[in-house]
């Protein structure tokens, strides 16, 4: 699928549990650190649900977690990184004819390595032999 290994990275940045700001995401110097090592070696694939790629899904499973702004993964990506990191969104862009759900099968059937927050994006990343979930201490309802 490209010429290098596929690397997805899954992340998220909405309000959790009971309270009104995000608690498990990779945050922007975390995000840098890890683009800055594996970049060179991985094509990575870099998901993370906003407002602009799921409004018009309606594949896309909603859950009572309100998404919020905040995060500057995307510049970070778009400025420091745009020749070896795909944004997820793009992909969306690209390949109308496919769903979210359907665009982001195809690549996990392509890969092997995730690197994912902890919570519903770990699912399907789980079965492979190569998933690291980061999580803080929190309680999961």
């Amino acid at each position: 699928m490209y010429a290098k290994p596929l690397l997805i990275i899954h992340n998220k940045y909405n309000a959790e549990f009971e309270h009104n700001y995000p608690i498990n995401f990779i945050s922007d110097d975390v995000l840098e650190i890890i683009l800055n090592k594996l970049a060179c070696t991985y094509q990575i694939v870099y998901i993370r649900p906003n407002a602009n790629n799921l409004l018009t899904q309606t594949q896309y499973s909603f859950d009572h977690d309100e998404l919020v702004e905040g995060l500057k993964d995307f510049e970070l990506i778009k400025s420091k990184y745009a020749n070896n990191v795909i944004i997820f969104e793009d992909l969306l862009l690209k390949y109308t004819d496919m769903s979210y759900n359907e665009l982001k099968l195809l690549l996990y059937s392509n890969c092997h390595n995730y690197i994912c927050v902890q919570g519903g994006n770990t699912y399907l990343s789980s079965f492979s032999s190569c998933c690291i979930v980061l999580g803080v201490d929190t309680p999961v309802h």
